[in-house]
């Protein structure tokens, strides 16, 4: 039992790594293409707007614990790890967390970096920024990232030796 949580932790962790990475070529992608935005260099912005994410989802992985959450789903619903239902009920609360807290910090670090460069008075409210930041990418996110945990989720799960009961009996 203690084993399994322990793949359940490290499975997670990658999901949660891999769509940290798309969440920041998803905020990078939309956040450019506004002709307001006071943006770098496209593939610096990208590349640095991944790391943020990347680093946002560690600590994330680390202060919420997603295999708790995941546990309670598979009670609740009755359905064993990683089945497919299971993996479509798990990415849910997952892609939600994950995405929500990860864009806010990767739109938070941007205004502040962007209005740092604006000269003073001239920069609107921080909030209109940061609303203007965060909002467009939310759904946008929310979306990619729930397909890419669908898809990858059981992929991960067998790579780190979770096993449905289907698998373990052939």
């Amino acid at each position: 039992m203690e084993e399994k949580k322990k793949k359940e932790k490290k499975a997670l962790m990658i999901i949660v790594i891999i769509l940290a990475v798309l969440m920041g070529i998803v905020s990078s992608v939309i956040i450019f293409m506004n002709p307001r935005s006071n943006t770098p260099a496209f593939p610096i912005f990208c590349i640095s707007n991944i790391f943020e994410s990347v680093a946002a989802g560690i600590f994330l992985v680390q202060l919420i614990p997603f295999h708790k959450i995941s546990r309670k789903m598979e009670e609740k619903a009755g359905v064993p790890c990683p089945e497919f239902k299971f993996i479509l009920l798990n990415s849910i609360p997952l892609v939600v967390i994950s995405t929500l807290i990860v864009e806010a910090i990767v739109c938070l670090l941007n205004i502040v970096m962007a209005r740092s460069s604006i000269p003073a008075g001239q920069a609107p409210p921080f909030i209109i920024m940061y609303l203007s930041s965060f909002l467009p990418i939310i759904l946008p996110s929310m979306t990619i990232c729930y397909v890419a945990a669908i898809l990858l989720s059981g992929i991960i799960y067998k790579t780190v030796g979770i096993r449905s009961k289907k698998d373990s009996e052939a």
